[in-house]
C-alpha cells in the first residue's frame, strides 16, 4: 500500500506534538542528558489516562511518525523496533484501568442556578487584580447564551439594524464547493500530474468556499449585555496593533476555567461553547427545529437534532428561560395556518374565476 504523503502543515504539527513530549519526558531526567525513543514512548503511556483518546491517538500518531523517520536513518537499531511495536500495541485496552481517563471534558449542559453561581463568582472578581477578566468572562458566557454563536463568530458579529434587534453574523463553518476528485482533476488538467490533494502545490488556485451571513434575534433583555461583549473584544484588539482574537479567547477560557475549579473542584466544567449547547436546549422549548438550525447556522437539521441540547434540559427558569409551546399549540397552530392557506388559495381561485 503506497504511503499517503503528509502535508507541510500536519508535519509540522507531529514535530510540535514530539517536541511537547519529549519536555515532559525531560523532566524527570538529568540535565546532561536526552530522552531516548524508549523514554518518549514509556512517558505517552503512562499519561494517556490524562488526556482523552482522541487526543492520545494524535499524539501517538505523531510519535509513530517521528519514530519512522528514525527507523529510515538506523534501520538496525532495536530499541526503535521496540518503541515501534509498543506504539502499535498501545491502542488495545488489556485492563479497563489502563485507559479510563481522569480528563473531565466541558459539560454540554448547565442548570440556571449553576449558570447564575458561575456568573456570581465571575463578576466577584476584583476588577484590579491580575484575574480582571472576570466581568468580561461573564459577558461572554450571558452572550453565548443569548445568541448561541460560536466563539470565533464574534469577530464578524455586528448589529443587523438600526434598533439593534438582531446580529449579522458570518457562518463559521465553511463549504467547499469543489470536492478533492475534483480539485485533483483540476490539477491535472493543469499538467500537475498528482494522485493526492497532498501533492498539489501550496501556490495551485483554492477551490472557492461558500460562507453565509445569518442573522440571529436578540431578546431584548440581552442587549446590552451583548453590546459590552463585542465593545470589550473591539477595544481589546485595538489597545495594541499585534493582537489577535485568539489572545482574548486564551484569557477568557482560562478565567472561567478556574473560576469552575474554585467552584466545583473539578466534578464540573463549563465552557464557552457549553453556552451554545444549552442555548439550543433553551431555544427547542419555543422553537421548531428549522427554526434553531437557522439561527445557529447549521447545514443539516439532523445536527442541531442530534448534537445540540436536548429539549428537557432547557431552562424552565431564569433569565434566559424561553417560553415553552405546548405540543397541542403548535398542532392547533399548523391547523390556522392550513385553514388560512385554504382560505387564501379559495380567494385566489374565486378571482381567477371572475
Amino acid at each position: 500500500m503506497a504511503k499517503t504523503a503528509l502535508s507541510d502543515e500536519t508535519i509540522a504539527l507531529y514535530n510540535k506534538r514530539v517536541e511537547m513530549i519529549t519536555r515532559g519526558a525531560q523532566k524527570g531526567m538529568p540535565e546532561n542528558l536526552e530522552p531516548d525513543t524508549g523514554h518518549l514512548v514509556d512517558h505517552l503511556i503512562k499519561n494517556r489516562h490524562k488526556w482523552r483518546s482522541h487526543t492520545f491517538g494524535a499524539y501517538r500518531s505523531a510519535l509513530i511518525y517521528w519514530i519512522y523517520q528514525l527507523k529510515e536513518k538506523y534501520p538496525e537499531d532495536p530499541r526503535i523496533k521496540k518503541s515501534l511495536d509498543i506504539l502499535k500495541d498501545s491502542m488495545r485496552a488489556h485492563e479497563p484501568s489502563e485507559v479510563r481517563s481522569e480528563y473531565k471534558t466541558s459539560q454540554r449542559k448547565i442548570t440556571s442556578r449553576d449558570l447564575e453561581k458561575l456568573l456570581a463568582k465571575l463578576k466577584g472578581i476584583p476588577s484590579r487584580s491580575e484575574k480582571a477578566w472576570g466581568e468580561k468572562s461573564a459577558a461572554w458566557l450571558e452572550s453565548g447564551l443569548a445568541t448561541g454563536l460560536r466563539p470565533v463568530e464574534w469577530t464578524t458579529a455586528q448589529w443587523a439594524d438600526a434598533e439593534k434587534t438582531s446580529l449579522a453574523v458570518k457562518t463559521a463553518k465553511v463549504k467547499k464547493l469543489e470536492g478533492a476528485m475534483y480539485r485533483i482533476q483540476k490539477a491535472n488538467e493543469a499538467g500537475l500530474n498528482v494522485s493526492s490533494v497532498h501533492e498539489i502545490p501550496k501556490d495551485f488556485p483554492e477551490e472557492p468556499m461558500e460562507q453565509s451571513i445569518r442573522i440571529v434575534p436578540v431578546p431584548i433583555e440581552h442587549r446590552l449585555v451583548v453590546q459590552i461583549h463585542m465593545d470589550n473584544i473591539r477595544n481589546y484588539l485595538q489597545e495594541e496593533q499585534d493582537r489577535a482574537f485568539s489572545g482574548y479567547y486564551r484569557l477568557v477560557k482560562k478565567v472561567i476555567y478556574e473560576t469552575c475549579l474554585l467552584l466545583w473542584q473539578g466534578e464540573k466544567s463549563i465552557s464557552l461553547k457549553t453556552m451554545r449547547s444549552q442555548f439550543a436546549a433553551n431555544a427547542k422549548r419555543s422553537k421548531t427545529l428549522g427554526e434553531v438550525q437557522a439561527i445557529m447556522g447549521h447545514s443539516n437539521p439532523r445536527t442541531t437534532q442530534r448534537w445540540y441540547g436536548k429539549r428537557k434540559n432547557g431552562h424552565r427558569t431564569g433569565r434566559f428561560a424561553m417560553a415553552q409551546t405546548s405540543r397541542t399549540d403548535q398542532g392547533a397552530h399548523a391547523e390556522l395556518q392550513t385553514d388560512a392557506n385554504t382560505t387564501k388559495e379559495a380567494s385566489s381561485a374565486g378571482h381567477t374565476a371572475k
